[in-house]
């Protein structure tokens, strides 16, 4: 038991290596392209922080383990809300300057058709796919809102070799096959610890979900500290949020209906679905900075929260 939980943790930690090389690449991509932070963030970055998670999901949905896959997935949402929003508060009180109200709107409103779905405890193929065309149709709109602003001075300023070009891409593709690689060892653990050991499926989506988040936590951390990028980590959370809840989520739905049937999620989903609902709602009808005070609550409340399910799971 304990060896399959340390070879989890260190595929998970092989996982979040790969991300930041990943992430560190696309950065510096950026830097020498000057592709608007917004554009980056959302597509690039966010996918980047979002694939050790979704590689999971979609790999363990394959194995027939879909709701552990979708429960990575949530339980990366509910902690990147509480304890990387809680650090962004703390190093960002004024984020509202990059604040794109949006783009918050549309996660709440995606959020809300993903309580309806789960309602009767079930995802459907159809609502996978419905999820993964909603991630498509945001993805869209948020490219032609800004293309009229963004890509004509950008095509102007692009200075990059071919060299680099090449460089960059390598990287990037070395660091997505050892993430996919790392995803699959980890569902063949997962499995040992369901049928073997007899874990809780919550449990184990949620023990992931704690190494998945780092890759997000580690671009708040570089973008606001040593990038000195502030918008770069926020943009980032608000579009983990949507490529989790859409791509992923869409994904693993449409390879295998997700079946959430532990009682724990019935207690638990609500309260915590309504807890998102409230922090977005706070964003869009937020004016000024946040007070520091808030940042902390959210860091007590995933520490509330990994506690919880310790005790009940």
């Amino acid at each position: 038991m304990l060896m399959v939980i340390l070879l989890v943790a260190l595929s998970s930690l092989l996982i979040i290596t790969a991300s930041k090389i990943l992430i560190n690449e696309i950065i510096e991509f950026y830097r020498k392209t000057d592709i608007p932070p917004y554009l980056l963030s959302f597509f690039s970055i966010s996918i980047g922080t979002s694939l050790p998670e979704i590689s999971n999901s979609i790999v363990l949905s394959l194995n027939g383990f879909s709701s552990i896959g979708f429960l990575n997935l949530f339980n990366n949402v509910i902690l990147d809300f509480t304890l990387v929003f809680g650090i962004i508060i703390l190093l960002l009180p004024n984020f509202r300057r990059f604040f794109k109200k949006e783009l918050t709107i549309s996660m709440l409103i995606i959020f809300i058709f993903l309580i309806y779905v789960l309602l009767d405890g079930i995802i459907t193929r159809i609502e996978g796919i419905i999820l993964f065309s909603l991630y498509i149709f945001v993805a869209s709109y948020i490219i032609y809102s800004n293309s009229r602003k963004y890509i004509g001075s950008w095509a102007r300023k692009i200075e990059i070799s071919l060299k680099d070009v090449l460089f960059y891409s390598f990287l990037i593709s070395a660091s997505v096959g050892i993430i996919i690689a790392n995803a699959i060892i980890i569902s063949y653990l997962v499995s040992y610890l369901v049928e073997v050991v007899n874990v809780s499926e919550y449990l184990v989506g949620f023990i992931l979900s704690f190494f998945t988040i780092l890759p997000e936590l580690l671009v708040v951390i570089t973008s606001c500290i040593l990038f000195k990028r502030l918008d770069i980590g926020l943009y980032n959370l608000f579009g983990v949020f949507i490529t989790d809840l859409t791509f992923g989520a869409g994904i693993t739905a449409s390879i295998v209906p997700v079946i959430l049937k532990e009682k724990v999620v019935l207690i638990l989903f609500p309260l915590l679905a309504l807890y998102l609902v409230m922090v977005l709602t706070d964003l869009i009808l937020l004016e000024k900075k946040v007070p520091r005070e808030v940042g902390y609550l959210l860091i007590g409340a995933a520490v509330l929260y990994i506690l919880i399910v310790a005790i009940f799971t």
